[in-house]
């Protein structure tokens, strides 16, 4: 019952939403201070828009499983660990794009990357701590030792 229920917690803090709606305000600053016009800036901002888009996509595809009443299983573990990092690389390019200007009340541009930042560092413990996902998914999905 314990299992069961941390793994719907998982599905839940799983959630793609964080992620997507600090992607979004990180494109929002790029255009504004002009970092979109930079070839490395794109690349990195390319690889987080990709990271986000799986994430959508595989946070459906549990949530599909869930519709049609199956048990949600040790799996989640890696959803959860996948949202919550790919939502704190996120924060973490909105910081550094902001640089000084972000630390400014109100943020850099109207873009608050700070809050993103504080908001996406708590994730990696709710529902179970990040290292303790990893060794579920080994011990439990990958059958590692």
């Amino acid at each position: 019952m314990a299992k069961a229920l941390l793994g719907f917690e998982r599905l839940t803090i799983g959630s793609p939403k964080f992620a997507h709606m600090a992607l979004l305000r990180l494109e929002e600053l790029s255009q504004q201070c002009g970092a979109a016009d930079d070839p490395v800036y794109v690349a990195n901002l390319v690889r987080l828009q990709l990271d986000v888009a799986d994430l959508i996509t595989t946070y459906g595809r549990f949530a599909e499983r869930i519709k049609r009443g199956e048990t949600p299983g040790a799996e989640m573990s890696m959803l959860k660990l996948w949202s919550t990092e790919t939502f704190q690389r996120v924060a973490e390019q909105m910081v550094e794009l902001a640089g000084e200007a972000g630390l400014v009340q109100g943020g850099a541009y109207g873009v608050d990357a700070l809050a993103y930042y504080f908001f996406a560092r708590p994730g990696t413990i709710f529902a179970g701590s990040n290292e303790i996902q990893r060794n579920i998914i080994a011990k439990q999905v990958l059958r590692l030792p």
